[in-house]
Parts: C-alpha cells; sequence; structure tokens
C-alpha cells in the first residue's frame, strides 16, 4: 500500500478535482479539520464519494481477498481499528511483494501434480509419452543435468504448460486448455514481469482471481484424490 504519510490529501472539491486531474491520481482523501478521513476526491466520478464497507479493508486482510474488491472499485482505504492508514490500488498489486502471492498457487498446484506422478509410479516412458511434442526437449535438460549428478524424473524438467498437459493426458487432473493458458499466462508475469503488468487495469484483477481459484481447485482436488488412494 502507500502509506499515509505518502499520500497526497485536499481539503476542498477544488483542490482534490485539481490535484486528481493533474496528478492522475484515481482517488484523493479528502482531509477534515480534524485530521480524519471520511470521503474521498473520484477522478473518474468527478465528484466526492462517502468511504464505506465497499472501500476499505483492514491492515492485515490477507493480499488475495484485494482482487475482487480492486476490480470492483478504484481504490481501497487500508484501516487499522478507526484509522485510515494507507491506500491500495490496483498498481499496486505489480508489487514484487504481491507477486509471489500470485506465483504461490501456481507452484503448489505443480508439486501436487509431481507428488501425483511419484505416487502412481509413472515412469519416464510413460511421462515422456505425456509431454508430446514437449518431450524430446525436456528429456535434453534431463540428461544435461544428470551430467551433473541431477537426477530426476523428467516431468521435473518441464515448462509449466507442458507439465500441465502432460497432467491431463496422465489423468491426474482436468484442466481445459483455455484454463492451461490462463494459468500460464499469470504465472509467467507473475514470476519473470513477461509481457508487462500482471494488473493492467481493473479488469485483470478478475482474470488473476480466476486463475488461482482454478490453480488452487486443481491442486486441492489432486492432493484429496491421492490422499484417498493412499490410505
Amino acid at each position: 500500500m502507500t502509506p499515509r504519510r505518502l499520500l497526497v490529501f485536499a481539503d476542498t472539491d477544488a483542490e482534490a478535482s485539481w490535484t486528481a486531474e493533474h496528478g492522475f491520481f484515481d482517488a484523493v482523501p479528502l482531509l477534515r479539520r480534524d485530521g480524519l478521513v471520511r470521503e474521498f476526491w473520484s477522478r473518474a466520478e468527478h465528484s466526492r464519494i462517502r468511504i464505506n464497507r465497499q472501500h476499505r479493508i483492514e491492515h492485515d486482510e490477507p493480499i488475495h481477498r484485494l482482487l475482487p474488491a480492486l476490480g470492483a472499485q478504484v481504490v481501497q482505504f487500508v484501516y487499522y481499528h478507526s484509522e485510515m492508514v494507507g491506500l491500495i490500488d490496483a498498481s499496486d498489486l505489480n508489487r514484487p511483494i504481491a507477486r509471489l502471492v500470485w506465483l504461490g498457487p501456481m507452484l503448489e498446484l505443480e508439486r501436487a501434480i509431481l507428488d501425483a506422478v511419484r505416487h502412481l509410479k509413472i515412469d519416464d516412458d510413460r511421462q515422456y509419452k505425456a509431454l508430446g511434442r514437449a518431450g524430446a526437449d525436456t528429456r535434453k535438460k534431463q540428461k544435461k543435468a544428470q551430467q551433473h549428478d541431477l537426477g530426476m524424473p523428467l516431468l521435473e524438467y518441464a515448462a509449466f504448460p507442458s507439465l500441465l498437459h502432460a497432467s491431463v493426458r496422465l489423468e491426474i487432473d482436468q484442466l481445459s486448455d483455455s484454463e492451461i493458458a490462463e494459468l500460464n499466462c499469470v504465472r509467467k508475469r507473475a514470476a519473470h514481469g513477461a509481457g508487462g503488468a500482471i494488473i493492467s487495469d481493473r479488469r485483470d484483477c478478475e482474470r488473476v482471481n480466476r486463475a488461482l481459484e482454478i490453480a488452487g481447485g486443481a491442486e486441492r482436488t489432486i492432493t484429496r484424490r491421492f490422499a484417498l488412494k493412499s490410505r
């Protein structure tokens, strides 16, 4: 978030409007004489708006819960008890600490698939066939690692989308091609910043939230399924 000490405040509508337009701020907090902030100026609405429940979050709110809120609202004001202590807008979700949150469910899904491969004792030949066209390149990576005594199952060396497609062919999960594409897009941007910011506008909040739900749902299904088989 942007802490309160760094926020630009305004006392009047005219001052807030000028600040929003010239500073390209989506929201400008309106400061009362008693130091409290109860309203903000919205650049999109060209008016002052009362801060209510939909505009505010608590300081200890998990970051992934911000996605629906920031997809629906321009900003979220962060409160510690009754005091406004900062502001978050969608662009803040591109910061490194946020990228780690978006990347986490993808890594957990990847690990669940690889654990299932071990649980089912799927050998390298079956893994190779499941990889399809990606099998040859993946095997090259494996052989190069083996030269340095780094021997692991073939799928450990597969690129993320290739691993997901292989897991479907091995009947470990049932992800669709479009879901795999969504997951790969979010993972690449979260891990490397490839293709630009992960959140470019508020509509991206919904896209990232959906990817997290897909990854989390698939990981839980795989974990439950193979935990039951191991009993």
